[in-house]
């Protein structure tokens, strides 16, 4: 993100400093997601090493002891470390161990419910660790209390106040007095479907937080981690309008967008600054006290964490001790270990950003719903007719080189089923080709707005023009066997589908907000709708079949090299036709077959237009007749 109003020297010295006394530096992370150690991804088209907290803590040290360490919330969810989330809190625990003094809670934190985060704090607070405070403003006690406290947000709030997380808090720090507060956005507020809380408008919370502290604290300095965000679309924005509306606070880490700020945003006394997700960049500030009491920034920058950083031993010495608890205690009920390799990759995989990027069949999407439709094959012991993923629960990318049992996880990481175990599980349901029509008109029609409804199939394709009518975009839609043999989508029976936990939920919330107006009834091979979608859910060996776990057991199948190491085939080099964008505008191929919802919506629109050339005449007519 640009800088929109920001002065700052290149380097990281002070400029025009008035008091030597009155510097201070700050090392901020933020949307770790639980990337406690280094991680090999693809960047620019290379394999990457980075991250780590380890590498991170060297950073911080080399800084001196004039340096406070500050996180911005979603700390806990994409890695293995989140498995163990709730009995032993490595992630909380690790930001002790770099120095961190304060964090907020971000929306990923409730992932795991109310129980989740409850327990996830007891044990932080059983552990014995040093643990950064937890600040968060804008929860709206009186709110809940007037509509009357339900049982689950009493056990949370009287957990929030056992663990003393509070408003603020008051750091004192060479000679300085810091008081630093935390806010929990709109936006994550919608990404946080498992939080049971009511928050107020960050700006009004913050507006009486910050003069409460500067009534009983009268700060030096005023900080906000806020798990708000960033955006490219100023109104979007939520961090800038904080910084227009409460100018008292100095500087405010931003966070939850996962967002890179390269230069500061700078609003009147307030700076902006976020150094993006997964520990990949530290974001280091020096700032001084001017004339008028405020703080000016001195210096910003960016550390990228590669392995030419050298990792601190004792930092990293526990982490790998984290590590082996998880072997021990979640990856061992799926006969895994992290450092497993599980296939040798030849092949460019597509990136995340191709996946937001990109309207398009790509090439991972490709290789996890084969995956999928794999594992149920051989869990269920039939034939499945689609697999479908949504782009919105792929976390990452396969590096060329190993792929181990910890990339697989990282890069399907997100949720748990009802057995209360990390890992999205995998349904098996029946749909009409009418359902399945709806569901691939999503990713045709809303997924250019809501580009984590992009869908990536195995044994369906289709074609699609994106110069159709609104939910009409698809003009062709097969089916494709293993020998490469197209037939024509059956009106007359039910299809086999599997998809997983998620992209189910997914499609049920989008179904409510349209009011009924289109419809996914999942279904058992008998026809009868599914009272609980929990029923559908695939298991092998006593468990619950995990998206991740598909993909350990499709890799396993590849041949193998000389080396007895499976290897991911050449096929995933190239595409294969699943999705094909055409671009056409002329009028046959825009009007022609309509479905329903398309009629609809040209009706409606038609007579919008109608109306507003009557109105047009109208107006012309009363004109003439004044003149």
């Amino acid at each position: 993100m640009k800088n929109r109003h920001s002065t700052v020297s290149a380097d990281n010295s002070p400029a025009n400093t008035d008091s030597n006394d009155e510097i201070i530096n700050i090392v901020t992370t933020t949307d770790l997601h639980s990337h406690l150690n280094s991680f090999i991804t693809n960047k620019d088209g290379k394999n990457t090493e980075l991250g780590g907290l380890s590498r991170i803590k060297t950073v911080i040290d080399k800084l001196g002891d004039n340096t406070l360490v500050f996180d911005s919330g979603d700390f806990s969810m994409g890695t293995l470390f989140q498995t163990m989330y709730r009995w032993e809190a490595f992630e909380l625990r690790s930001l002790g161990l770099i120095g961190c003094s304060a964090t907020t809670i971000g929306n990923h934190e409730f992932d795991y419910g109310t129980e989740g985060i409850i327990s996830m704090l007891k044990s932080a607070n059983n552990s014995g660790d040093t643990l950064p405070e937890i600040v968060l403003c804008n929860i709206n006690r009186a709110k809940m209390e007037e509509k009357g406290l339900s049982e689950e947000q009493q056990s949370l709030l009287d957990a929030f106040d056992r663990f003393n997380i509070k408003k603020y808090t008051v750091i004192y720090h060479n000679g300085l007095k810091i008081a630093v507060t935390g806010v929990f956005g709109k936006n994550a507020f919608s990404c946080a479907p498992s939080c049971c809380l009511i928050f107020s408008s960050p700006i009004s919370a913050l507006k009486e937080t910050v003069h409460e502290i500067k009534t009983n604290e009268n700060p030096d300095m005023i900080i906000c981690l806020s798990h708000c965000g960033t955006n490219e679309k100023h109104r979007k924005s939520e961090d800038e309008h904080i910084a227009k509306a409460v100018p008292d606070i100095d500087l405010i880490l931003s966070g939850h967008s996962h967002i890179r700020i390269d230069e500061p945003i700078i609003h009147g006394n307030t700076v902006i600054i976020s150094p993006g997700e997964y520990g990949k960049y530290a974001g280091i500030i020096k700032m001084h006290r001017n004339h008028s009491k405020r703080w000016t920034l001195d210096g910003y920058k960016l550390v990228l964490i590669d392995n030419s950083i050298v990792q601190n031993k004792f930092v990293q010495d526990k982490i790998d001790g984290y590590m082996e608890k998880v072997n021990q205690n979640y990856l061992a009920m799926f006969e895994c270990s992290s450092k497993e390799i599980l296939a040798k990759n030849n092949i460019d995989f597509s990136t995340q950003k191709d996946l937001e990027n990109k309207h398009t069949e790509n090439n991972l999407g490709n290789l996890i719903s084969d995956a999928y439709r794999y594992a149920a094959e051989k869990a269920l012991g039939e034939k499945i007719d689609v697999a479908i993923v949504p782009s919105g629960v792929i976390r990452d990318t396969y590096p060329k080189g190993s792929i181990t049992v910890e990339n697989v996880f990282n890069s399907l990481s997100l949720g748990k089923g009802p057995d209360d175990i990390s890992g999205n599980p995998l349904i098996h349901v029946y749909i009409t080709q009418k359902e399945l029509m709806f569901m691939m008109e999503i990713d045709a029609s809303i997924s250019d707005y809501i580009k984590t409804s992009r869908f990536y199939m195995s044994g369906l394709h289709f074609k699609y023009n994106p110069h159709r009518v609104l939910m009409n975009k698809i003009f062709e839609i097969y089916f494709v066997d293993d020998k490469n043999k197209h037939y024509a989508v059956d009106d007359s029976r039910m299809f086999s589908a599997v998809l997983d936990l998620y992209t189910w939920n997914m499609f049920n919330s989008a179904q409510y907000r349209v009011k009924g107006i289109m419809k996914v009834q999942p279904k058992n091979r008998i026809g009868d709708k599914y009272k609980n979608i929990n029923d559908s859910i695939i298991y092998y060996k006593g468990h619950e079949l995990k998206a991740w776990n598909a993909v350990t057991k499709y890799m396993r199948s590849f041949s193998a090299d000389n080396d007895g190491i499976p290897v991911i085939p050449d096929y995933y080099a190239t595409l294969h036709g699943r999705k094909i964008r055409c671009e056409d505008i002329s009028f046959s191929a825009i009007f022609s077959h309509l479905n329903k919802y398309a009629r609809v919506l040209i009706k409606f629109f038609s007579t919008l237009g109608i109306v507003a050339i009557i109105i047009v005449i109208q107006i012309i007519k009363f004109i003439f007749f004044i003149f």
